[in-house]
């Protein structure tokens, strides 16, 4: 919330009303951060504190205000954000009237940068007119809006879900703002690698009838992975598949069984829909009153490709009670007691939060009364080991606080950030001086006050700090939680064998940036390291902004691009942009001009400061004309092009995909097709494989039919030595678009070293029956896998 709080503060001292009753007290959140190198989300716990001077403050476990909203509205209840990300990022602006309710053009800005044309109009409070928001979870990687109209605070009419400058879903509102009609809904979780849409009816606001989830992708996959029916009250009945919390394109996972009016009831089996076939991998028993009953085999909450943790034991009328054991590769790892009120008791063994291959950490102590205490121990294993070592621990009290000297943690601990945290406890607050430790290597660290919070002189650890290749601290000055002053980068040069100190800026009393300032990009890393370097006020960007870019073993940093902000976060005039995966491989910058943000006019797309590709802007930053794109794998080793034309932010007509090999000279054409109305794939095309390039060059031929695939599709693919494309695999597409019949499909992994391909049955879009896998040229069969029907 940006406001102007002195102007307010004789107002808010007027206020007779009632006031929302905000409380006091803290709060605890799970909130996530993606790991840019190892493609992952990292758990960190996060506190929202209430107090009596009507603020909101958002605190990190480590001891770090993150972000304090004052509130201006006491009849309200206040907006609390839950996401990470947008607590870290994410500003309203706008006015308020004398009476603190909001009014005019409202607007949002993220990382001190204004957004293109989100927000809208309040009266007296309210929202009315047409407004751009965020979806619920928007970060970087789910850049979602939700676009359409409000009156009097209620939305209606129709409402469309836009991503990637693409409708994905939306719907219609009736005159009491409830949904109505035909919608699709996305998954509350929905970011680039979680494309999940679920499709149905809406009857005055409630589901009903069939309701199906499709899986998609910027591939244009689709394709049907669960779904069942609503009775007239919204709830769910009969036979059911639902999908795994942390469900995620790496993470097939679905849970099949029956509900009767919203309550599980009986057999609950557990998939995983694996290339093979769906694989049943846990499961157990509803009683009639919809809880867990007897033996069950657990999923747990972090449960992914990487981190296959199951839990076993029983339940009683919904309630752990006996052992439970923790599995992980076929090994029981920890595990301990439930007594009859599902309070654990005894010895325990649990895993980290964070747990995967390359964080496999385990804490050992005892439970009294469903609370920790005495000594716990911290175990770790690191993947190539055979046995863990303990790395840390220390004492918990009689209230399950934990108290005197311990070793913790960092948030994204693994095989490559063995980073830990020395120090002491006070009644579970951290308090005095801790040490910041790398492998036993001091390297930071610093002062927590009687609250816990972090003060005076710290050395950090940064958000994408790496032990091997990626030593980034950062250092600076704390008040009572809050970063102020001077704060400095300090990067470890490993051919110096010392550090580099840069100077990153200033934040002002507000925890905000100010001034000049140079930001590391979210994915910076050894090789990998890009600068953004310009000036903040009052936390937003503001005139010349520079992007560097260095190279390993380099001192300097060369300038690549950049451009100029006004003075409301909009980007105006000249700018040369970064592609989104740029490094030394994928040397992509565009290059144009903005208004307020939106592009306009000719854009060009360099390769090396090769202009390759590029088009024409409308005002309304629509393309139009004549286009050559880039792929979105597109690197040094694999070039592919798409060319064709764009009618007012559509592609039409005929467009031609492009593909350069590693040492040629020329791009040669290798597929393409038409776009039809509303920029829909129509008839026959060949496109190309998610995974295409040099050694797996996969193409699938076929017709569309308003953007969806139907009829018979083939599969083709040329080896080094090959000079054609030979047909390897193919199948049938039914008249909504999903895989029917006898299909020959390929393996994930499929290239010139692993010809692995899968032939099998699908049954309205998922593999059913028998499926045989072999590899190409071999008539023998590797496996044979029965699936569920």
């Amino acid at each position: 919330m940006n406001v102007d709080l002195a102007q307010t503060q004789e107002t808010l001292k007027k206020v007779c009303l009632e006031p929302y009753d905000l409380g006091q007290g803290n709060k605890q959140y799970d909130g996530y951060k993606y790991d840019f190198k190892n493609k992952r989300l990292v758990k960190i716990i996060f506190t929202i504190s209430y107090s009596q001077f009507n603020e909101i403050k958002y605190i990190k476990n480590d001891g770090q205000i993150i972000r304090i909203n004052k509130l201006i509205d006491l009849q309200k209840s206040p907006d609390i954000l839950t996401n990470l990300e947008q607590i870290n990022h994410l500003q309203w602006q706008g006015a308020y009237n004398g009476d603190l309710e909001k009014v005019g053009y409202w607007r949002a800005l993220w990382k001190g940068a204004a957004l293109i044309d989100v927000g809208g109009f309040y009266t007296n409070g309210k929202k009315f007119g047409i407004w751009k928001e965020l979806f619920k979870n928007y970060w970087d990687k789910a850049q979602i809006y939700e676009i359409g109209e409000y009156s009097n605070d209620y939305r209606k009419g129709v409402w469309k879900f836009v991503y990637r400058d693409q409708q994905i879903g939306g719907g219609e509102y009736d005159e009491q703002g409830l949904k109505t009609g035909n919608w699709i809904d996305l998954n509350d979780d929905f970011w680039d690698s979680h494309q999940i849409t679920y499709h149905g009816q809406y009857r005055n606001g409630l589901k009903v009838g069939q309701w199906k989830t499709f899986k998609e992708d910027r591939n244009e996959k689709f394709e049907l992975i669960g779904g069942g029916y609503y009775n007239e009250q919204g709830l769910k009945n009969g036979q059911w598949e639902d999908l795994n919390s942390n469900f995620n394109q790496d993470e097939n996972v679905y849970f099949n069984g029956e509900y009767q009016n919203g309550m599980k009831i009986g057999m609950w089996n557990i998939y995983q829909r694996e290339e093979k076939g769906d694989q049943k991998i846990a499961g157990g028993f509803y009683n009639e009153q919809g809880l867990k009953e007897g033996l069950w085999l657990d999923l747990s909450p972090q449960f992914q490709k990487d981190s296959k943790i199951f839990y076993k034991g029983n339940y009683q009328n919904g309630k752990k009670i006996g052992r439970w054991e923790t599995i992980y590769q076929n090994n029981s790892i920890g595990g301990g007691f439930y007594d009859n009120q599902e309070l654990k008791i005894g010895q325990w063994a649990e895993i980290s939060d964070n747990f995967w291959n390359k964080c496999q950490v385990v804490y050992h102590g005892q439970y009294k009364n469903g609370k920790k205490y005495g000594r716990w121990d911290i175990s770790y294993k690191e993947q190539i080991l055979i046995w863990p070592e303990w790395i840390g621990g220390g004492q918990y009290d009689e209230q399950g606080c934990k108290i005197g000297k311990w070793v913790d943690l960092s948030n994204n601990f693994h095989d490559d950030n063995q980073s830990t945290y020395n120090g002491e406890y006070k009644n579970g607050k951290k308090q005095g001086i801790w040490d910041l430790q790398n492998i036993d290597i001091q390297i930071g660290g610093g002062l927590y006050d009687e609250d816990g919070l972090k003060n005076g002189i710290w050395i950090d650890q940064s958000d994408i700090f790496g032990s091997l290749d990626n030593v980034v601290t950062f250092e600076g000055n704390y008040q009572h939680g809050k970063r102020i002053d001077n704060w400095t980068w300090n990067f470890f040069i490993e051919w110096d064998n010392d550090y580099q100190k840069l100077d990153g800026g200033f934040y002002d009393k507000e925890c905000q940036k100010d001034g000049i300032w140079l930001d590391l990009s979210d994915d910076f890393e050894h090789y990998h390291q890009i600068i953004y370097q310009g000036e903040y006020q009052n936390g937003h960007k503001q005139g010349k902004w520079d992007i560097k870019f260095r190279q390993y073993m380099d001192n300097d940093f060369d300038l690549i691009g950049g451009g100029f902000y006004d003075k409301d976060g909009y980007k105006n005039g000249q700018w040369l942009d970064l592609s989104e995966n740029y490094s030394k491989k994928n040397q992509v910058v565009y290059k144009g001009k903005y208004k307020k943000s939106k592009k306009y006019g000719e854009w060009e797309i360099q390769y090396k400061n090769e202009e390759i590709g590029g088009g024409f802007y409308e005002e309304f930053d629509l393309k139009n004309g004549v286009w050559i794109e880039l792929s979105d794998y597109f690197n040094q080793a694999c070039k592919i092009l798409n060319s064709g034309e764009y009618i007012e932010g559509k592609k039409f007509g005929r467009w031609h995909i492009k593909y350069k090999g590693w040492g040629e000279n020329n791009y040669k054409q290798i597929g393409g097709g038409w776009y039809g109305e509303e920029g829909l794939k129509d008839g026959i095309w060949i496109v190309l494989s998610d995974n295409f390039r040099e050694d797996s060059k996969i193409i699938y031929q076929g017709v569309y039919q308003k953007g969806k695939k139907k009829g018979k599709w083939s599969i083709k693919y040329r080896g080094r030595r090959e000079k054609e494309y030979q047909e390897i695999g193919s199948g049938y597409f039914d008249d909504q678009g999903l895989k029917n019949g006898q299909w020959i499909v390929l393996s994930d992994t499929f290239c010139d070293q692993n010809q692995l391909v899968y032939s099998g049955k699908y049954y309205n879009g998922k593999k059913v029956g028998k499926w045989n896998e072999y590899k190409i040229g071999e008539k023998q069969i590797c496996k044979q896998d029965q699936n569920k029907e």
